[in-house]
Protein backbone atom coordinates (compact mmCIF):
# COMPACT_ATOMS: atom_id res chain seq x y z
CA UNK A 1 0.00 0.00 0.00
CA UNK A 2 3.10 2.24 0.51
CA UNK A 3 4.74 1.47 -2.12
CA UNK A 4 1.42 2.44 -4.33
CA UNK A 5 1.11 5.59 -2.62
CA UNK A 6 5.10 6.67 -3.63
CA UNK A 7 4.69 5.16 -7.08
CA UNK A 8 1.29 7.48 -7.61
CA UNK A 9 3.18 10.51 -5.69
CA UNK A 10 5.88 10.25 -8.52
CA UNK A 11 3.51 9.82 -11.39
CA UNK A 12 1.87 12.78 -10.23
CA UNK A 13 4.83 14.52 -10.31
CA UNK A 14 5.95 14.01 -12.86
CA UNK A 15 2.59 14.74 -14.38
CA UNK A 16 3.15 18.39 -12.52
CA UNK A 17 6.49 18.49 -13.90
CA UNK A 18 5.59 18.77 -17.60
CA UNK A 19 3.48 21.30 -17.27
CA UNK A 20 5.39 23.20 -14.40
CA UNK A 21 8.68 22.39 -14.32
CA UNK A 22 9.99 25.60 -11.81
CA UNK A 23 7.31 24.88 -9.45
CA UNK A 24 7.67 21.37 -9.41
CA UNK A 25 11.71 21.87 -8.52
CA UNK A 26 10.71 24.02 -6.04
CA UNK A 27 8.37 21.86 -3.77
CA UNK A 28 10.51 18.74 -4.47
CA UNK A 29 13.41 21.08 -3.03
CA UNK A 30 11.00 22.27 -0.07
CA UNK A 31 9.73 18.61 0.74
CA UNK A 32 14.12 17.46 0.64
CA UNK A 33 15.06 20.13 3.21
CA UNK A 34 12.03 19.37 5.50
CA UNK A 35 12.61 15.50 5.67
CA UNK A 36 16.46 16.50 6.37
CA UNK A 37 15.33 18.68 8.92
CA UNK A 38 13.51 16.75 10.49
CA UNK A 39 16.21 13.63 9.97
CA UNK A 40 18.97 15.81 11.26
CA UNK A 41 16.69 16.97 14.34
CA UNK A 42 15.83 13.02 15.05
CA UNK A 43 19.33 12.12 15.04
CA UNK A 44 20.76 14.59 16.90
CA UNK A 45 18.15 13.65 19.40
CA UNK A 46 19.11 10.25 20.20
CA UNK A 47 23.07 10.27 19.66
CA UNK A 48 24.21 13.78 20.51
CA UNK A 49 26.61 13.93 17.74
CA UNK A 50 28.34 17.34 17.19
CA UNK A 51 28.20 17.77 13.52
CA UNK A 52 24.98 18.86 11.71
CA UNK A 53 25.21 16.54 8.77
CA UNK A 54 26.76 13.07 10.12
CA UNK A 55 23.32 11.68 9.71
CA UNK A 56 24.17 11.29 6.15
CA UNK A 57 27.10 9.35 6.46
CA UNK A 58 25.04 6.13 8.51
CA UNK A 59 26.56 5.65 12.04
CA UNK A 60 27.60 8.13 14.54
CA UNK A 61 31.26 9.00 14.08
CA UNK A 62 33.61 7.04 16.48
CA UNK A 63 31.60 4.04 16.45
CA UNK A 64 33.64 0.39 15.89
CA UNK A 65 32.80 -0.87 12.68
CA UNK A 66 34.97 -4.07 12.53
CA UNK A 67 34.23 -5.35 9.12
CA UNK A 68 35.54 -1.86 7.75
CA UNK A 69 38.61 -2.23 9.73
CA UNK A 70 39.18 -6.12 8.38
CA UNK A 71 38.60 -5.09 4.96
CA UNK A 72 41.25 -2.47 5.23
CA UNK A 73 43.64 -4.65 6.52
CA UNK A 74 42.94 -7.10 3.72
CA UNK A 75 43.51 -4.26 1.42
CA UNK A 76 46.63 -3.45 2.85
CA UNK A 77 48.33 -6.59 2.69
CA UNK A 78 47.24 -7.20 -0.70
CA UNK A 79 48.58 -3.57 -1.51
CA UNK A 80 52.35 -4.89 0.28
CA UNK A 81 52.41 -8.08 -0.41
CA UNK A 82 55.85 -8.18 -2.06
CA UNK A 83 55.10 -12.17 -4.20
CA UNK A 84 55.26 -10.78 -7.72
CA UNK A 85 54.12 -14.48 -8.74
CA UNK A 86 51.29 -13.33 -10.83
CA UNK A 87 53.06 -10.68 -12.71
CA UNK A 88 56.20 -12.73 -13.64
CA UNK A 89 53.96 -16.03 -14.56
CA UNK A 90 51.64 -13.70 -16.75
CA UNK A 91 55.16 -12.44 -18.47
CA UNK A 92 56.54 -15.53 -18.92
CA UNK A 93 53.45 -16.71 -20.75
CA UNK A 94 53.35 -13.96 -22.87
CA UNK A 95 56.99 -14.41 -23.78
CA UNK A 96 56.27 -18.10 -24.67
CA UNK A 97 53.53 -17.31 -26.83
CA UNK A 98 55.61 -14.26 -28.84
CA UNK A 99 58.19 -16.94 -29.00
CA UNK A 100 55.92 -19.64 -30.43
CA UNK A 101 54.00 -16.99 -32.87
CA UNK A 102 58.26 -15.93 -33.91
CA UNK A 103 59.32 -19.58 -34.86
CA UNK A 104 55.86 -20.16 -36.80
CA UNK A 105 56.94 -17.27 -38.94
CA UNK A 106 60.51 -18.70 -39.47
CA UNK A 107 59.23 -21.61 -40.44
CA UNK A 108 56.79 -20.79 -42.85
CA UNK A 109 58.71 -17.99 -44.59
CA UNK A 110 61.75 -20.98 -45.20
CA UNK A 111 58.75 -22.69 -46.49
CA UNK A 112 58.07 -20.12 -48.75
CA UNK A 113 61.89 -19.21 -49.92
CA UNK A 114 62.26 -23.03 -50.80
CA UNK A 115 60.41 -23.42 -53.79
Amino acid sequence: MKGLFYLALIIGFIMFYQQNPLYAIIIIGIFFGIFIYFKARKYRNTNNSNSKFSFLFGKPIGSPNNNANFLFYLLLTQMFDNSETGIEDYDNNYRKKVQNIEDKKQEMLKLLTEK
